[in-house]
């Protein structure tokens, strides 16, 4: 996996050599009979267990966000977002955490992951922190 800088550093340096470098394979796609995602409801971390409440949480994120001048937070690390909405899964052997994303920003929030593993109270519960559920792929166009 490359970044955009690099492929365009490396697009260029090749294309002095005659060669085009293309960047539009997507390895998943070759996999064939891929398995399914299993299913792996997540639960709510009580606060006497999480030390703070997910609303206190985002909030001191939020106010560290305004200090430094950021309009987004985007968090790729399932154990981050774990951690900050005071939720925990299954989707990971051995580690207490669903696959996700997380967005940030000053006045909304998105969580992307497998809607399956989100039940009513989860849906409820995130509906009033102010996040907006959205499927796990959708990150990529976002």
């Amino acid at each position: 996996l490359f970044s955009k800088k690099q492929c365009d550093e490396l697009s260029e340096k090749l294309k002095k050599k005659g060669v085009l470098l293309k960047d539009d394979f997507d390895p998943s796609a070759v996999w064939e009979n891929k398995p399914a995602r299993k299913v792996n409801p997540c639960f709510i971390l009580d606060e006497k267990y999480a030390g703070e409440s997910a609303e206190d949480k985002i909030l001191r994120v939020r106010n560290k966000m305004k200090e430094k001048s950021a309009t987004h937070y985007v968090i790729s690390s399932p154990q981050e977002i774990m951690w900050l909405l005071n939720i925990r899964g299954g989707d990971v052997k051995h580690t207490p955490v669903m696959l996700s994303y997380f967005i940030l920003e000053e006045k909304k929030a998105y969580l992307y992951t497998l809607k399956d593993n989100i039940s009513k109270e989860i849906s409820d519960y995130l509906a009033r922190l102010g996040v907006e559920l959205k499927g796990y792929d959708e990150i990529i166009k976002d």
